[in-house]
């Protein structure tokens, strides 16, 4: 109604999922334990409002770090049971803030993405193979500028704290590997684009 081609919400499902987007993202930061840690006691109701939700089009936003890295696969089983879930996009931390207990060294961040890419062929993950593998590579174009945050009236390209040459070579925005190959037009990064709609 208001011109755009499709609205996306990402929210973390704290209150009932009802919304006309085309598509909803929720963030859930491991099982209940892990996520309940990293979040606050939400774990439950997260998981009683997506089953509630009529939305035909839900997926789950996970942000991998060092407390939640070693239940990945049992999470996506976990998932694989909630029918209304379409999939899990992967992320990583990224250390605004410099590094702390949640960051993931790049040598241990390489071994999860290698994971990712068998556990792909097994689970609902959203990420691309073009996607993950250009995160592997970390050859992925930073900045990216057709992306904008909008924070408190604030408009930065591609992050929130641009200009860092540090913090863009650890980026965990894995969505923006998947912006980057879909721009170059790489198949399996176009497919999985089409899969949020």
């Amino acid at each position: 109604e208001k011109g755009f081609l499709a609205a996306i919400i990402f929210t973390n499902g704290t209150m009932p999922i009802k919304t006309l987007a085309d598509t909803v993202f929720v963030s859930v930061d491991g099982l209940q334990k892990t996520h309940d840690y990293l979040r606050g006691e939400t774990f439950g109701t997260i998981m009683e409002n997506i089953c509630e939700s009529q939305h035909p089009s839900l997926f789950i936003n996970f942000t991998i770090n060092n407390y939640n890295k070693d239940e990945i696969e049992t999470f996506c089983k976990h998932i694989d049971k909630i029918s209304r879930i379409r999939g899990i996009f992967f992320y990583f931390h990224t250390p605004y803030f410099w590094y702390d207990d949640l960051y993931i060294e790049p040598t241990e961040r390489n071994e999860i993405l290698g994971r990712l890419l068998t556990l792909k062929r097994k689970y609902r993950i959203l990420n691309s193979q073009a996607g993950l593998k250009s995160a592997l590579n970390n050859d992925w174009e930073r900045p990216l500028d057709i992306c904008r945050v909008y924070e408190k009236g604030e408009v930065y390209e591609c992050c929130r704290y641009p200009g860092d040459p540090k913090l863009c070579q650890n980026c965990g925005y894995l969505s923006y590997a998947e912006i980057d190959q879909t721009l170059k037009l790489k198949p399996s990064a176009i497919l999985n684009a089409l899969k949020y709609f």
